[in-house]
């Protein structure tokens, strides 16, 4: 996933629900932590109050460049989403943060394609659904339908990173929230002929039109 200094909300200091699930002792710190960016390598306090000085210092080092961080290796673990939960999280047994960086350009090429990949696979998987929720459904059913929440809320977060790179990508995520919205109200209703229509009418033309637009975007070289 894509990461800037633009997009990077450190939310997780707000939330006081989440902070209150930290184990205490991990925030009183141990031994330092050092990060490695690029060349440089800069040396932490191993407590909760350094996590959002860590990302400062991570964005000043990439600085106007065109790179940016693909993800971080925590002690040998690669880390792709949530950064700053999962280092809080581990905070006070952490040694060594590897921050992995890669070209604009290369990063995105990579979505584009993990997208396309994704999306024939979601589409594949879902294209009997809304058949089976007008027949009655199963349990294998639902565990479909949970699949495709899942595969509309992996494409949410992938269209993210793609918005600065064209307008499809912001008008693909409203459309997209749109229907998540529609299915929560037919849930709420019990509604299975609506759940139905919108998975057959509305979710599968919506994950074709941007299948069909991500591949052709693909053909084209990233500028």
């Amino acid at each position: 996933m894509l990461f800037s200094k633009e997009c990077f909300c450190f939310e997780v200091i707000n939330d006081i629900e989440w902070i209150a699930d930290i184990n205490i002792s991990k925030c009183i710190g141990g031994y330092p932590m050092q990060i490695r960016i690029g060349d440089a390598k800069i040396e932490f306090a191993n407590e909760v109050a350094t996590v959002e000085k860590i990302f400062q210092a991570m964005f000043e080092e990439i600085g106007n460049s065109e790179m940016v961080i693909s993800h971080i290796n925590v002690d040998g673990v690669d880390v792709y989403n949530e950064l700053d939960k999962y280092i809080l999280n581990n905070i006070g047994a952490i040694q060594n943060i590897d921050v992995v960086l890669i070209h604009a350009n290369q990063l995105i090429r990579e979505i584009l394609a993990s997208t396309d990949d994704y999306l024939r696979r979601l589409i594949a998987g879902i294209h009997s659904l809304g058949a089976e929720l007008y027949q009655g459904p199963s349990r294998q059913t639902w565990e479909t339908f949970e699949r495709l929440l899942e595969g509309m809320a992996w494409l949410y977060d992938s269209s993210t990173a793609l918005m600065p790179y064209g307008d499809i990508f912001t008008v693909f995520q409203r459309d997209l929230s749109h229907q998540i919205k529609e299915l929560q109200n037919a849930l709420e209703r019990s509604d299975l002929t609506l759940l139905a229509d919108l998975i057959t009418y509305e979710i599968m033309p919506l994950m074709e039109r941007y299948l069909q637009m991500v591949t052709e975007i693909q053909s084209k070289e990233v500028n």
